[in-house]
């Protein structure tokens, strides 16, 4: 399964590729390298396995190697091993041309993100006031819950003590502040 493979390790690109952008957003580029080394090892190493899935000559290597052998195998008429049949031979074709398309896909998906993600870094660099991060100023929750599945004693009594059952819920200062409004 190298596309599921390829796939994953894409999808941690992109979580590398966020996080290093938030790093340098936020004005940490002297911590951007804590995400941003394993962001290139990833993208150098998958990408360089997704090149060889793709462009491989060796049909036990490339995507598009393996199609064109099953494929001449069904014009000539013969079943080539492990396939037992000729429906298993075009089934074989099939995968490995959608493994193809999939595996270029990402890899062109993740190079736009890169670019995109570097485009980001490179201006929050030149101009950081340019680059503004949106966050949501920080709001005290009003739900009160157990540490755990079961409360103990003691949570028990501290949430009856917050005004909630002793199961948890919402503050009734909160409830009826929300009533209000």
């Amino acid at each position: 399964f190298p596309l599921f493979g390829i796939a994953n390790q894409l999808l941690a690109a992109v979580a590398l590729a966020v996080c290093t952008t938030l790093l340098v957003k936020s004005g940490r580029l002297k911590w951007a390298w804590v995400t941003a080394v394993p962001l290139a090892w990833d993208v150098a190493v998958t990408l360089t396995a997704s090149w060889q899935k793709i462009f491989s000559e060796d049909v036990k290597v490339g995507f598009f190697a393996q199609r064109d052998k099953y494929q001449a195998g069904i014009d000539a008429g013969e079943v080539l091993a492990p396939a037992k049949s000729m429906d298993d031979m075009r089934t074989v074709v099939t995968n490995s041309t959608v493994d193809g398309v999939l595996s270029a896909l990402f890899a062109l998906l993740i190079i736009v993100v890169l670019v995109d993600a570097g485009r980001v870094c490179y201006r929050a660099i030149r101009d950081p006031e340019s680059v503004k991060l949106h966050e949501a100023p920080y709001v005290e929750s009003k739900l009160v819950a157990p540490a755990s599945i079961f409360a103990t004693k003691e949570e028990k009594a501290e949430l009856v003590a917050a005004g909630v059952g002793p199961e948890g819920g919402i503050r009734k200062e909160a409830a009826e502040a929300e009533v209000r409004t």
